[in-house]
């Protein structure tokens, strides 16, 4: 997520996770601008009034930890399989 003019309620949230498309697609406030053909990538538009109402939206939407960026000036959520190591039975030394 990034705000495109620093002052202005405009912001991009950009994913490719499809269950996150998923859930902008359906929101009202959330207008797709832009879409990958080759892959999956989809670029949302969302207008909020200041920067912490968007990435509480972002964390909303992700249901991830919001980390930020410094060098690139982005939000971002890391949203990919959780492994979990299996517990239990043999252990091999």
């Amino acid at each position: 997520m990034w705000q495109e003019l620093f002052g202005e309620p405009l912001f991009r949230f950009q994913t490719s996770d499809p269950a996150v498309n998923k859930r902008m697609r359906q929101r009202n406030d959330f207008t797709l601008v832009s879409e990958a053909l080759n892959a999956a990538l989809w670029v949302y538009r969302a207008r909020f009034y200041s920067p912490r109402e968007a990435r509480r939206t972002l964390k909303r939407i992700t249901r991830r930890e919001i980390h930020f960026d410094a060098t690139e000036g982005v939000y971002f959520a890391e949203t990919g399989a959780v492994v979990a190591q299996k517990t239990g039975g043999k252990q091999n030394n």
